[in-house]
């Protein structure tokens, strides 16, 4: 047997009590009929963002940006590069089929991977690195391919060279990409750039080395030559808000200043940088935004929220001294295992135009 309480508050409420027994709750009709389509239209919301999210996480958008400098040798002006970043482990279609097909779907010059390929750090197991290597594999044969590492795969700041591991640059350099550390010079025509670490010196972290510990190109010239930083994490060091690289256990006694110091005196004097690592805030708000960064601090805690909304996550833009920066948002996702995903941030490749001027 229930005993019976009437709650006159609106939405007016009955509560059922059977002793020793459950509870139950019947509410108005009306009120009723409206709880139950807010339930209604928040589960179809929940429903549609759900595939939304699923659909959007395996679909690529190709993002063109001019990069424009008035130092640019004449013969590279028009120059093409399609930047690949982030993978992650991630597959689009069969084989990469989906990805190479967007990629040659462009016209371009050369392709650029810029780190992060595997989806657990130092993962040396053949699964990590099958599906980067399907992706150089698959590309037109011969067609120019250059790349670095990322904080996936190395040790570092801004570059990241192999700890003490397996270099996984031997893997792609066998699948046919060329190794970008410490620099690499690229031909055309009568004129030549320079795709380079952003230092003379490796100096990621004290104690490190360039992948198989070559020297730097004593002919680059650093006076006169158009030098094109290609860097896992983009280059910020300028930027009030980052995180400070002194809190790094290597960098222990020394304060902020100092270590920027240090990691400056062999900087080179770079024109344009190429970077990505920031998957674009891999959460993003619609009208505010990216949620949060791998860089830098927010204004709410955990660090969400960034400071400086995207200049340093995503997109292009030139700095004080004339440089021109370029983040890709890249492809992949990490984190834990059930957020290993991307909310209103499209995977993409990033056509990059080269221009004098």
């Amino acid at each position: 047997m229930y005993h019976v309480f009437h709650v006159q508050s609106p939405p007016r409420i009955t509560l059922l009590f059977r002793a020793g027994g459950d509870i139950r709750i019947l509410m108005a009709g009306r009120h009723a009929r409206r709880l139950g389509w807010a339930f209604a239209v928040l589960g179809l919301a929940a429903s549609a963002l759900l595939v939304y999210t699923a659909v959007d996480n395996r679909r690529i958008v190709v993002r063109e940006v001019t990069l424009s400098h008035p130092d640019l040798p004449p013969a590279f002006d028009g120059f093409t590069i399609v930047q690949v970043s982030d993978l992650h482990q991630r597959r689009f279609g069969q084989g990469q089929s989906d990805l190479i097909a967007a990629i040659e779907a462009v016209p371009h010059d050369l392709v650029l991977l810029t780190g992060d390929y595997t989806q657990l750090t130092w993962d040396e197991s053949p699964a990590a690195a099958g599906p980067l290597l399907e992706l150089v594999r698959g590309l037109t044969p011969g067609e120019p391919c250059c790349f670095v590492l990322g904080n996936y795969e190395g040790a570092g700041d801004y570059s990241f060279y192999p700890p003490g591991r397996t270099n996984p640059g031997d893997l792609l350099a066998a699948a046919g990409a060329s190794q970008i550390y410490p620099a690499l010079m690229v031909d055309r025509g009568a004129d030549h750039i320079w795709l380079s670490d952003w230092s003379s010196a490796p100096y990621a972290r004290p104690g490190l080395a360039w992948p198989g510990s070559p020297t730097f190109p004593t002919d680059l010239d650093v006076a006169h030559d158009f030098i094109i930083a290609v860097t896992h994490r983009p280059m910020d060091l300028e930027n009030p808000w980052r995180k400070n690289q002194a809190m790094d256990p290597d960098w222990v006694g020394m304060a902020g200043t100092m270590a920027d110091a240090f990691m400056l005196s062999g900087e080179l004097p770079w024109k344009m940088n190429i970077s990505g690592h920031t998957h674009g805030g891999q959460f993003r708000l619609p009208g505010l935004g990216p949620l949060t960064s791998p860089n830098e601090r927010g204004y709410l805690p955990l660090d969400l929220l960034p400071r400086t909304g995207d200049l340093y996550i995503r997109g292009t833009w030139t700095d004080g001294q004339g440089r021109v920066r370029s983040i890709s948002s890249g492809l992949g996702a990490s984190g834990p295992p059930g957020l290993r995903f991307r909310l209103f941030d499209t995977p993409e490749i990033v056509v990059i135009h080269l221009r004098k001027g």
